[in-house]
Formats: structure tokens, C-alpha cells, sequence
């Protein structure tokens, strides 16, 4: 599975529940639609508006069920970034977290992490990362973060 489909909000099923739903709840409609255009009273059209509601009724289930999707979807992803342990508190803002590369100034990152931090970023807070060199994160595929900015210490110019 690629960096991309674990980032996507929704999973190939979400996509397929979702246009099952709305395709159903159109077709329900258009056809309450075409029921009451040939019916000439109004007493008579009754029921195709009710068979009408019922297909808005599926096709607003279809679009709340994608978008709780998304939700929960964003939800893994942010605890994936922000891990938390149950009545932990959370970092403090303004507060250097301990980190491994904090002692020589160099980004850092754990293997399985997309983008590489300052040692001082809240993102990495209390997780196990180690320091590397811009161009080594960079080779094995990950970016700078964009909250930190994370930058190598340059050498002091005599």
C-alpha cells in the first residue's frame, strides 16, 4: 500500500458504498418523478412523492456515511501523528520535548515517518526518533516537516 492510499479519506469500498447509494436513491427519485408526471390527480401522487422522499432518505444516508468515513479516516491520521496514551497529558506549547537529536541540532525522524523534524517540534514529542543528516531523510523518501521547518545547524564561518 502506497504513502497515497493510506493518506486518502477513503478506502475503495467508501467510494463504491457511497455512488451504490446515490446511483439507488437517483434512480428511486427519477422514478417517483416519472410516476407522479403521469398521473393527472393530485390525490393520486401521493404515494410517488412519498417513494421520493424515501430515495432522498437513501441518498442522504449514502453522503453522511462517506463523510463519516472521511472523519474517521482523519481521525486515524491525526492519532497516528499525535499518539497519546489515555490520560496522558499533551505537550505543553513552548516546551522542548526530549529527543534524541536534541544534543546535536539535527533533524530527526522514526523509519516508518514521512517527514523528518526539528528535535524541539512538538510532532515528534516523546517518540522514539533518531537524528539524521537533510540529505540522508531526504534519500530515504521523507520531507520537512511544515510546522517546524527543520534545518541541519550550520557550521559557525570563521
Amino acid at each position: 500500500m502506497s504513502i497515497a492510499d493510506r493518506m486518502a479519506p477513503w478506502r475503495p469500498v467508501d467510494r463504491f458504498a457511497v455512488g451504490l447509494g446515490n446511483l439507488a436513491g437517483g434512480l428511486v427519485m427519477l422514478a417517483a418523478y416519472t410516476g407522479a408526471s403521469h398521473e393527472a390527480v393530485a390525490d393520486r401522487q401521493i404515494g410517488w412523492v412519498d417513494l421520493g422522499i424515501a430515495g432522498l432518505i437513501v441518498v442522504a444516508v449514502a453522503n453522511t456515511g462517506w463523510l463519516l468515513a472521511g472523519r474517521r479516516a482523519c481521525w486515524r491520521l491525526r492519532h497516528a501523528v499525535l499518539p497519546v496514551e489515555p490520560g496522558a497529558a499533551w505537550p505543553a506549547a513552548g516546551t522542548t520535548p526530549p529527543a534524541v537529536g536534541k544534543a546535536s541540532g539535527l533533524p530527526v525522524a522514526a523509519p516508518v515517518m514521512t517527514w523528518y523534524h526539528a528535535p524541539t517540534c512538538q510532532m515528534v514529542a516523546g517518540k522514539d526518533v533518531a537524528p539524521a543528516t537533510e540529505a540522508d531523510h531526504e534519500g530515504a523518501g521523507r520531507r520537512p516537516c511544515g510546522l517546524c521547518l527543520p534545518a541541519e545547524p550550520q557550521a559557525s564561518q570563521p
